[in-house]
């Protein structure tokens, strides 16, 4: 991997050109309004947002032979796909609650990438359809088979790569609000990718740890090298894609240092954060559950991020939760806490993911699909 400044500040002023030359074909071949030429990436966007299955105007040959394509190489191993997707089914509740109260929010806290999840709007004005729609992608990339050359984790990320492509088009050819590139680089640069890379591969098992649960060296790097084929899928440099969880940690600490400044305003990144957390207290269907989120949060978040980013603080919560962390630490240290750890922590996990599932995706889109063997294994409804 390089993460020396001058080589991340490169990647600040790159996209994804193969991403970014297929949308401009799919452009190209849209209908498009004279006056507009965001139009067509804007039709692309609501397309992705309102159904999971691409309208025929914009799966033109060139869409489906993308779709098709066989899985960029390196190739990883199966074994280490199948051990990663073990891990899931064992600690998936913890993970997928880890994705609302630290993933989300440490990519809030990235002053620069957050203006583009910003701009976008769709994530303060629809935020439970959004947690909803990343869960999703988790689900389909860690499921059993998700990372197949057909399976519906690399469908998912490719779609997630036309969707950026989309975006930066978006963003780089409208008027207003006027994206400065020479401050912020390109939107959805390679840094920011790898950086969102990290939230999904590495901070879900650096939540594990702050929860006290203990995870083998050999299944965390299994976790974050599966994720790594999501990565190329994206389009993300191969010198960004880590190769195991010690990369996956130098590559989240480095990059966090570049970018969050919890002492520079980011209004945008409150303003995110505010939605999400209104919107997880108030699905969690247990009372005593509802100041579960921000307390999480307070766990993952270092103090000053989570305090630049407006994550309430509850003392009586807060210390319950960090001491039931400790609990499970202490009991891994003389025994496997896996029943205890699932006593502690499940409760909460489980009320957020059931009001996940609980919840219509919109548009044109199917029920949240989660497998039956996931279901029985989390002893789900």
């Amino acid at each position: 991997m390089r993460l020396d400044d001058d080589f991340l500040d490169a990647c600040r002023t790159e996209g994804d050109p193969e991403g970014d030359a297929l949308a401009a074909r799919i452009f190209a071949g849209a209908a498009q309004a004279a006056d507009d030429t965001a139009a067509p990436a804007r039709r692309m966007l609501r397309a992705f947002v309102e159904s999971d299955v691409l309208p025929d105007a914009w799966s033109p040959p060139c869409v489906r032979e993308f779709l098709a394509a066989p899985l960029p190489k390196p190739l990883v191993p199966g074994p280490v796909i199948r051990r990663g997707e073990q891990l899931f089914a064992t600690h998936g509740p913890e993970i997928l609650t880890a994705l609302g109260t630290y993933s989300l929010p440490a990519a809030y806290a990235a002053n620069a990438g957050v203006k583009v999840l910003a701009q976008t709007g769709f994530l303060e004005s629809h935020p439970t359809r959004r947690l909803v729609e990343t869960a999703q992608m988790v689900v389909d990339v860690m499921r059993p088979g998700g990372l197949d050359p057909a399976g519906p984790g690399v469908r998912a990320a490719r779609k997630v790569r036309l969707m950026h492509a989309a975006i930066r088009q978006l963003i780089l050819t409208r008027t207003e609000p006027r994206w400065d590139t020479a401050a912020l680089g390109v939107p959805i640069n390679q840094e920011d990718l790898a950086g969102t890379l990290a939230t999904f591969a590495w901070l879900p098992l650096d939540a594990l740890r702050r929860m006290g649960v203990r995870v083998a060296d050999a299944d965390r790097d299994a976790y974050v090298r599966a994720w790594g084929v999501v990565g190329r899928l994206i389009g993300l440099r191969e010198e960004l894609v880590p190769d195991g969880a010690a990369q996956a940690a130098e590559l989240s600490a480095r990059i966090q240092a570049r970018q969050v400044r919890p002492a520079v305003p980011n209004p945008d990144g409150r303003d995110l954060l505010r939605a999400l957390l209104e919107m997880m207290e108030a699905k969690v269907p247990v009372r005593a559950l509802r100041f579960g989120p921000a307390s999480l949060m307070r766990l993952f978040l270092p103090r000053d991020v989570a305090d630049a980013l407006g994550v309430p603080r509850r003392p009586v919560v807060d210390l319950a939760v960090r001491a039931m962390a400790r609990l499970v630490g202490v009991a891994n240290d003389v025994a496997d806490a896996t029943a205890l750890e699932r006593r502690v922590f499940r409760s909460l996990n489980l009320a957020i993911i059931q009001a996940v599932l609980d919840h219509e995706r919109g548009g044109k889109r199917a029920a949240f699909d989660l497998p039956l063997s996931l279901r029985g294994t989390w002893q789900l409804d």
